[in-house]
């Protein structure tokens, strides 16, 4: 029951009351119910307003006043007040508390946490709307709320670079009840003068900011900003102003007020711009375009305005002169504006008002506002003002940046011309002699000048003017070729005419300009005449040189010369080139010392030549002039092709700069060489002995400038010879080399093949794995290119350097492993340190002849087989010697190993055993950790063994010893990333590796590998179990135990394919054999025992087993230890089988007495494994899957060969078969279940169907997947005569429930769409036998499946499968009924004419509403299969002629509903002529008269492409 708590009301009011009393007062007197006070929440809620609004009239201290927000927060976020509203009550708070809120958000600016309290009320008050009206009633005080809310967001982004979520929400609620209350002010002017002083400042700091939090309050400031500064009613007020209209009335009106209020906004933007600095002064600048945009779009100004606009807002940041002409005065006249000119450029901002004027310049130009700068009578553009601007941005005196590169952009948009006067002063200041920055504006603008003069035709201007300002600028880089990216593309969009004159405008420019000069300089002056200095501007010329070069290259010379007449005009410039400028250059460069003269020669020569080529292959240019070669040329000779001087010029000054080692020069030089071959390759006998000569000399001297060069990773070389320097020649080198080297390799001799092999893996060897190599990429790319794995030649010497680069490095790690005094186990006995040491110096040997190329091979065998007894120390790698070693690698994955010489693939099958036990046996190896390393190793190994060998070594007494080796590799492999795809290919690469070297043994002569084998594998075996006896838990060697079960399977299949060969060893072998397998058959004994396997049978098959997702690449959430465990069950049932089909083939090979007893084996040590097996849940993974299916045809083979297999366990056999079909069906699963029927009597066969039969009525759509599969095995398989006629009885009954069952999945859904498609494949499956299974008139029933499956209406990605196999439903029906089909020909049409609609329909090109497209390549899959049906169907004339023109009527039909894909058309083409093929000529006629009207034309154009294109006409 409540009290009257009066004591606790006087308590709070009494100012005697401590205010840490008070306020426990008032949140006890809030939270109890039992405290009664008249009208209690309004009355505290007035008390901590009233004493929040009085804090310092009362003295209250700054901790108190801190709390009172706290309990104002918490009241007004509690439900009790919440539920209250939420009924109807009716609260307010104090008038003034609004001025109490912004005078604390101002205070606590920079105490985030008082300022945080104060937020989170204001949260709360503007939740609730009756409490929201003391804030926003007042505009005065709404607009003083925004501003302070706004100055809070400003510091909070400067500090903190984002908003916290109080702040945020607050700011977007006020700006959205101001942004309301503008639309109510009614003084347009007024509104202009409130935003100008309050809010605009702090409005331009927030506009100017850039993080993301602000978007949408940048966006409702935007609007607020149009809506009072650019408001409506202010229209007319901008437009006077801007024209500076004078006023005919002295008397002051509103219109007038309004224009003097614009000035003032104009004046206030100038004195903040000339007043504010640093940030503020950023986000301001920030701000303009964002103020010209919202100009633009709120008033809609006519383009005259609008450019007026702009020019003021340039005039304010102090760039441009003021537009307005007059300004009002305070009494309401016009005087002359005061404002002073453009300030001078070192006295601007550029740094922040570039990035403005450009912004605003391009929004000028996305609203079409340029063309009011036409200012001249005629009309005629001037661009005064943009001149000006221009003007401008030239006489910048600091580093030129992006946005000075786009205001030019800009101002080529606008107008070329305008642009064009002050391109050389451009070129000067950007291009030439500016450092290249990587700065995509400066690329795009010139990039985009060019295009612009190229659509214009006019890019002989361009040309002049970057001819004349090279001509005047002194050049002392070339980093401006960089910005003539699309100078290629330039080339090839000009006309002929227009790209001969250019060509004119380079000869004359290098002819009047520079060879006049240097002819001055070269001539003695003659007698008394004043020498005059001539200096020689060589820097320029290599600029004018590396341009005309570049394009000649690209002039698309065929195109041109097709004209007769423009033939001749190359003619001529082709003899000008050569006379008036190759040869004076030639000479000069006899007497002058200067290498860019020397440069500049041979590019241009190099340019003459391939044009002289080209016009020589394709025109009639130079028939009268024949090449010749009167004898070799010698190195720096280019005479051949460059006749025009004589050799020994050419060789003068080629051998001039040899110890100068200008790589530049040498690029030149290996262009011009390159360029020689080709034109003998081209004009002479290649099999000529002179032409032969030059080309191997020639190709000596390319390849001598591999011998100094210096690989270095992360080299860059942008494509300019003249940027080349001694690093990136590299690069140059090697593309140059690679590029040529296809048409050279025929005529390179063994020793230039084996430097070219050696530049190649010297590149490789420089890169560091982990890191991209630019150089090492373009050999690898080379060494991947068809043409360099198709050459043998250059693949052999390839394969022999690198083999001795890697055999060089092992060599030098051997002599210092293992360290002389360690404990070494030889295999064989021969002194340590003379093995070693023979092995050290034998690796590089190549011996050819047998005897003593195997001995090499069974000494590096040797050491090999031993090397896992070093005592575990790893070689002492260096880091040279490991990337050596490591490139290899990489090399070895792009050549044909199975191409290899005899002694190469010796050498190289050694090479990757050592390094195979170097990775495998030793933990610390620097080798070991280097991803897919290993792999790589293994992986080439399996290609090696795979291929037969001469002589194979595996005949040697180390032969087995290697596969030892080998095996102990497998057996002591490191799970070392779990799961991961790598680990498991690893391990399958390794069993093919063994079963390569195992069958190889088996067929050399070698009859000691069985014996061998045998012995060291039961070794292995003893020694497991008695390490797990120990350990009491074998699974804590799961490694090695999954190891050795892989060895034994592969073993023992490879043993038994031998036994059965040798008929005269069968005994023997067979013996050994038998005793593995008994060994094999108790440790399949002791894993199945209860410590071990036991509880993980009933434990973890029960779990999600892991399973690797093929879209994202990531796996479950499993352990490594599941998948561990899951690969040796897999190895373990893999043994299991290997053992089961190899005592079937000895019950079936050997004599009953000669061998133990099977049937005890099978009860005491092989049916636990099978019983375990049915009885376990099976996890959901295709490898365990695949090995029980392959298990139980193991099962099967021995219950076809003896009696030990019982028919319940081969009918419970069946069942865990279904069951794993569920999962997954894998391709043993046909095979396996088939064995399985074949085993199983006619009894339990006939059982077996009737469950079919009634699971199909029970089990639900997810339960019966696995039942539909196995459904479509039976009628396939070979069963005898007494379980067929079984089969034969039951299988209507069956096919009925089938089709109960599909009737069940109505309507087919994304959901059921494969079980759907399981059913009707097994549907099939029943058809396929035809009348032996069932008779035509069940069969039949089954048509009208067809138009169960809505196939214009599901996904698709469904569509493919759906439709796959309803065709093979029809399909099946006209092959196995054909008489039955006929007779019921209309409802069979009716399933092709579905099909060929929807296929029709999904092959449109545009498909309406919806639809999604299916894959091109499923769609073209399906449109063939309707196509062979169309063929069969058409096969059957004599009985569907009558009726088939429908198929062709309806062809046409869809054709008009939307255009067909071409290859869709083109799949159906061979169908549907087919079809109209056996059409008589009347149906034909009476088809195209009975069409309507929209249809005859489409159909008269089908009917033509047959007859013009399939009809058979009797002729060719």
């Amino acid at each position: 029951m409540k009290f009257r708590s009066s004591g606790v009301h006087r308590f709070i009011k009494d100012p005697a009351t401590p205010w840490d009393q008070k306020l426990k007062l008032a949140r006890f007197a809030w939270q109890s119910e039992k405290c009664f006070i008249p009208n209690k929440d309004q009355v505290l809620i007035n008390w901590a307003c009233t004493s929040i609004t009085q804090a310092s009239k009362l003295e209250i201290g700054q901790d108190c006043v801190h709390q009172l927000w706290l309990y104002l927060s918490d009241v007004l976020g509690s439900i009790h007040l919440q539920q209250l509203i939420n009924t109807g009550a009716l609260f307010s708070l104090q008038a003034n508390f609004s001025i109490a809120v912004i005078e604390f958000l101002e205070d606590s600016i920079h105490h985030k946490d008082h300022l945080t309290l104060v937020l989170k009320c204001c949260r709360y008050i503007l939740t609730y709307p009756t409490l929201a009206v003391n804030l926003t009633s007042n505009f005065e005080k709404l607009a003083q709320l925004t501003v302070t809310l706004i100055k809070i967001s400003v510091t909070y982004v400067v500090e903190t670079g984002e908003l916290c979520e109080d702040l945020k929400y607050v700011l977007e609620v006020i700006l959205k009840h101001y942004q309301s209350s503008l639309v109510k002010h009614t003084s347009a002017r007024k509104l202009l003068v409130s935003t100008q002083e309050n809010l605009l400042i702090p409005s331009f700091q927030l506009l100017g900011e850039t993080s993301s939090d602000l978007l949408s309050i940048q966006d409702q400031l935007e609007v607020i900003l149009s809506m009072s500064i650019f408001n409506r009613d202010l229209h007319a007020g901008y437009v006077d102003y801007l024209k500076s209209l004078a006023f005919k009335h002295v008397k002051p009106t509103e219109l007038k007020l309004i224009i003097l209020q614009i000035h003032h906004f104009f004046e206030f933007l100038r004195d903040v711009v000339n007043s504010y600095e640093g940030q503020s002064l950023q986000c301001i600048f920030g701000a303009f375009p964002k103020l010209f945009k919202l100009f633009l779009g709120s008033l809609k100004p006519s383009d005259d305005i609008a450019f007026t606009f702009l020019c003021k807002m340039c005039s304010i940041l102090n760039i441009c002169i003021d537009p307005i002409e007059s300004v009002p005065t305070a009494e309401g006249t016009m005087e002359t504006n005061q404002t002073e000119t453009s300030k001078p450029n070192d006295l601007i901002n550029w740094d922040l008002a570039l990035p403005c004027v450009e912004q605003m310049l391009g929004i000028a130009f996305k609203h079409n506002i340029y063309h009011v700068a036409s200012d001249a009578a005629d009309g005629k553009p001037v661009f005064t003002w943009l001149n000006d601007l221009l003007q401008k941005l030239l006489n910048v005196d600091l580093e030129l940046s992006s946005s000075w590169y786009r205001c030019l952009h800009h101002m080529v948009d606008l107008n070329h011309l305008l642009v064009e006067p002050h391109l050389k002063d451009i070129f000067a200041k950007s291009l030439l002699n500016v450092p290249s920055a990587e700065d995509p504006a400066k690329t795009n603008f010139f990039d985009h000048v060019l295009q612009v003069y190229t659509k214009l035709r006019q890019f002989d201007r361009f040309v002049e003017v970057l001819l004349v300002c090279v001509r005047e600028t002194e050049i002392s880089s070339f980093d401006w070729l960089d910005s003539f990216q699309n100078f290629p593309s330039c080339v090839h969009g000009l006309t002929p005419g227009l790209s001969l004159d250019v060509w004119r405008l380079f000869l004359n420019e290098i002819s009047s300009n520079y060879i006049q000069k240097l002819k001055a300089v070269d001539e003695p002056p003659a007698k008394k005449r004043k020498v005059q200095n001539h200096a020689i501007p060589v820097k320029n010329l290599e600029a004018i040189s590396s341009l005309s070069k570049m394009f000649i290259l690209e002039l698309p010379l065929i195109n041109i010369c097709s004209m007769a007449l423009n033939l001749k005009i190359v003619k001529e410039l082709m003899m000008d080139m050569k006379t008036d400028l190759l040869v004076p250059l030639l000479k000069s460069d006899q007497v002058n010392q200067d290498s860019s003269l020397t440069l500049s020669t041979f590019m241009l020569s190099y340019a003459w030549g391939e044009a002289n080529l080209l016009l020589r292959q394709h025109t009639a240019y130079g028939v009268d002039e024949k090449l010749s070669l009167p004898e070799p040329l010698k190195h720096g000779d280019f005479s051949y092709l460059h006749e025009y001087v004589p050799p020994k010029v050419w060789r003068a000054s080629s051998s001039k700069w040899v110890e100068a080692k200008d790589r530049r020069l040498d690029a030149v030089m290996i262009l011009l060489s390159f360029q020689q071959v080709c034109s003998l390759l081209l004009y002479e006998d290649t099999d000529d002995t002179t032409v032969k000569s030059t080309i191997k000399q020639i190709m000596g001297s390319i390849l001598s400038y591999s011998t100094d060069l210096k690989i270095s990773p992360n080299v860059l070389w942008k494509g300019q010879i003249e940027q080349l320097d001694s690093e990136s020649f590299v690069l140059y080198y090697l593309e140059m080399l690679t590029g040529r080297l296809p048409i050279m390799l025929p005529f390179l001799t063994d020793s230039q093949l084996i430097s070219t092999a050696s530049i190649f893996i010297q590149t490789v060897n420089t890169q560091d794995v982990t890191k991209n190599n630019r150089a090492a990429d373009i050999v690898i790319q080379f060494l991947r290119s068809p043409v360099c794995l198709e050459s043998r030649q250059f693949q052999t010497i390839l394969m022999s350097v690198l083999l001795d680069e890697t055999l060089s490095a092992i060599q030098q790690s051997l002599k210092q492993f293992p360290k002389k005094g360690q404990k070494l186990k030889p295999v064989f006995e021969i002194a340590y340190d003379k093995m070693w040491n023979q092995v050290a110096e034998n690796m590089l040997r190549k011996e050819e002849n047998d005897h003593e190329m195997w001995q090499n091979v069974q000494l590096v065998t040797k050491v090999i087989c031993s090397y896992e007894h070093g005592g575990g120390k790893s070689f002492s790698w260096k880091q040279k010697e490991i990337d050596t070693v490591l490139n290899a690698l990489q090399i070895l994955r792009f050549v044909p190993l199975e191409h290899l010489m005899p002694g190469n693939h010796v050498r190289c099958l050694l090479v990757l055993c050592f390094l195979n036990h170097v990775m495998s046996q030793t933990s610390d190896s620097v080798l070991q950790g280097v991803p897919g390393c290993l792999l790589l190793v293994r992986t080439s190994l399996k290609t090696l063994c795979q291929v037969d060998l001469r002589g194979s070594f595996l005949e040697l007494p180390t032969g087995c010893g290697l596969l030892k080796s080998l095996s102990s590799s497998l057996m002591s492999q490191k799970m070392l990333s779990g799961c991961q795809e790598d680990e498991l290919q690893l391990r399958s690469v390794t069993h093919d590796i063994m079963s390569a070297l195992l069958s190889a043994a088996y067929k050399s002569d070698n009859d000691t590998v069985v014996p061998e084998m045998s012995q060291w594998l039961l070794g292995e075996l003893r020694k497991i179990c008695k390490t797990a006896e120990n350990q009491k838990n074998v699974i804590d060697q799961q490694n090695s135990v999954t190891s050795l079960l892989a060895l034994l399977s592969v073993f023992v299949k490879q043993a038994t394919s031998f036994a059965r060969r040798k008929n005269n060893d069968q005994k023997e072998v067979l013996k050994e054999l038998d005793v593995l397998a008994d060994s094999a058959l108790h440790f399949i004994e002791y894993l199945q025992s209860e410590d071990v396997l036991n509880d993980w049978y009933k434990n973890k098959f029960s779990c999600p087993v892991l399973k690797k997702d093929s879209v994202s690449g990531e796996t479950s959430e499993l352990s490594k230890e599941l998948m561990s465990e899951n690969l040796l069950f897999c190895n373990l049932l893999e043994m299991a089988s290997v053992l089961l089909r190899y005592y079937a083939d000895v019950i079936n090979i050997s004599e009953e007495a000669e061998f133990p007893m099977f049937q005890d084996k099978w009860s005491s040590q092989l049916l636990p494994l099978l019983q375990n097996i049915l009885e376990a849940k099976i996890p959901t993974t295709t490898a365990i899957v695949k090995r029980i299916m392959e298990f139980f045809r193991s099962v099967c083979f021995v219950a076809d060969a003896s009696a030990v297999v019982s028919s319940h366990e081969l009918e419970k056999m069946w069942l865990k078969f279904v069951e794993c079909l569920k999962y997954e069906y894998v391709e043993e699963a046909r095979l396996c279940g088939q064995m399985i029927l074949k085993c199983l009597d006619s009894a339990k066969l006939s059982t077996l169907l009737a469950d079919i039969e009634t699971a199909l009525t029970t089990q639900s759509c997810n339960e019966i997947k696995g039942l539909l599969m196995a459904l479509k095995i039976i009628p396939l398989t070979n069963l005898q005569e007494e379980s067929w006629q079984v089969l034969k009885q039951s299988t209507p009954q069956v096919l009925l429930s089938l089709m109960d069952f599909l009737h069940s999945l109505h309507p087919v859904t994304s959901e059921n769409v494969d079980t759907v498609c399981s059913a009707v494949d097994a549907v099939v499956s029943l058809l396929i036998p035809g009348n032996d299974l069932l008779p035509a008139k069940v069969a039949m029933t089954t048509l009208h499946i067809v138009h169960f499956v809505p196939l214009m209406d599901l996904p698709a990605v469904h569509f493919s499968k759906c439709f796959t196999v309803l065709f093979h439903l029809l399909d099946t029906l006209l092959l196995q009924y054909p008489k039955s089909v006929t007779s019921s020909l209309p409802s069979f049409l009716e399933g092709v004419k579905y099909l060929l609609n929807s296929v029709m329909f999904r092959g449109r090109e545009a498909i309406g509403g919806s639809q999604e497209k299916v894959q091109e390549k499923l769609l073209l899959k399906c449109a063939e299969d309707m196509d062979r049906l169309l063929t069969l169907l058409a096969s059957h004339k004599e009985d569907v002629q009558k009726v088939i023109v429908v198929l062709v009527a309806e062809y046409v039909r869809q054709l008009q509903k939307g255009t067909l894909h071409p290859a869709v058309k083109k799949s159906l083409g061979n169908g549907l002529n087919s079809i109209v093929s056996i059409c008589d000529d009347k149906s034909l006629s009476l088809l195209g008269a009975t069409l309507p009207d929209g249809l005859k034309e489409i159909y008269k154009g089908f009917y033509s492409d047959y007859k013009k294109y399939f009809k058979y006409t009797g002729r060719v």
